[in-house]
């Protein structure tokens, strides 16, 4: 079972509830639970097996801090399953995302940390079959087992800016004690939010038209 803890400030709802479909349509129902983290999004379009909403003040707007609420808040509602995944609201899963995802990291002794792409500013360290290592990965989905939640966790509830955000911090000190950060190749979600990490503007959700037979085959 996967714990899933999505973030979302309610800004994008079009990409919220892009999220909630193409997760439902290609993870299996058994297989996750998940918890929304919302400050002011309306949550009548919110539906779904699985699912609990923890609504907290604007004002805790440092991600940091609403990733450690969300991973509080699933695990008092669900209990704990093996892994644990914090994603934000402008992902969209294609087929056997959390299979793959799984796969990799319980064929990987060294892995602690699997994201879906590399932080901007970090280049790759070593090429595996399918995943790339490197020192962090965007904070954008961050895939990973309980037992590395309760050693490197939580996330910086300070860190602003890009380069000192939380997404670095954890894995900064994943790998400063010795452990393997990485993204998993080919992708398996779309990011669709207006900017990558670094403030650059990227692909918007036009990017699901093109791609919609991957998502919904």
């Amino acid at each position: 079972m996967t714990n899933i803890v999505c973030v979302s400030n309610g800004a994008r709802e079009e990409l919220l509830y892009q999220l909630i479909d193409t997760l439902y349509r290609n993870t299996p129902l058994d297989q996750f639970n998940i918890t929304y983290v919302m400050d002011g999004c309306r949550t009548d379009k919110i539906t779904g097996p699985n699912l609990s909403v923890l609504m907290v003040d604007p004002a805790v707007n440092i991600i940091g801090r609403l990733k450690n609420l969300g991973a509080y808040w699933s695990e008092k509602q669900f209990g704990r399953g093996e892994w644990l995944c914090f994603i934000d609201d402008d992902v969209a899963f294609m087929p056997w995302w959390m299979e793959k995802m799984q796969l990799i990291m319980a064929n990987s002794n060294i892995l602690r940390l699997l994201g879906g792409v590399r932080h901007p500013y970090h280049g790759v360290n070593y090429e595996w079959a399918n995943w790339n290592e490197t020192d962090a990965v965007a904070g954008y989905c961050h895939f990973m087992r309980w037992s590395t939640w309760d050693r490197f966790g939580p996330y910086d509830a300070h860190a602003k800016g890009t380069g000192q955000s939380e997404d670095f911090a954890i894995c900064r000190k994943i790998v400063d004690a010795g452990g393997k950060v990485g993204y998993i190749h080919p992708p398996v979600m779309a990011h669709c939010g207006l900017t990558d990490s670094s403030g650059k503007p990227i692909l918007g959700a036009e990017l699901i038209d093109k791609v919609e037979g991957i998502l919904y085959e």
